[in-house]
């Protein structure tokens, strides 16, 4: 599995869980909940599609959620790229806003985080 210098210092070790939900036509981030149960659930080691089983690589939804450790509290710079979509949370706080049909986009956001786990 390849992930980027920053994943590899978070040291997710297999604990990335996601929900994969096969040809998902839809145009925009999803209310996942409205989905009904997903096609395909497991654990990656990067916030990647390097890891996840999925047949599908056009049409999909895909969740992903990790309780990350956080030793010290300071700021953060959390970084999303994503062809149609995506959007972060943080304990259930949106962060990162990069919803909609579109061409692969960079997004960034700055965030503290006190020492703690945080989803």
């Amino acid at each position: 599995m390849l992930c980027t210098v920053a994943q590899e210092n978070i040291a997710t070790q297999g604990k990335v869980k996601y929900k994969m939900y096969l040809n998902y036509q839809g145009r925009v981030v999803p209310d996942f909940a409205a989905l009904g149960a997903p096609d395909e659930v497991g654990y990656t080691d990067c916030f990647d599609l390097e890891g996840v089983k999925g047949e599908n690589s056009d049409h999909y939804a895909l969740q992903m959620e990790y309780e990350m450790p956080v030793k010290k509290e300071t700021t953060y710079t959390f970084r999303l790229c994503s062809d149609d979509g995506s959007m972060l949370y943080i304990d259930n706080k949106l962060v990162i806003d990069d919803n909609g049909e579109h061409g692969p986009v960079y997004k960034d956001a700055d965030i503290v985080l006190t020492k703690g786990t945080h989803l």
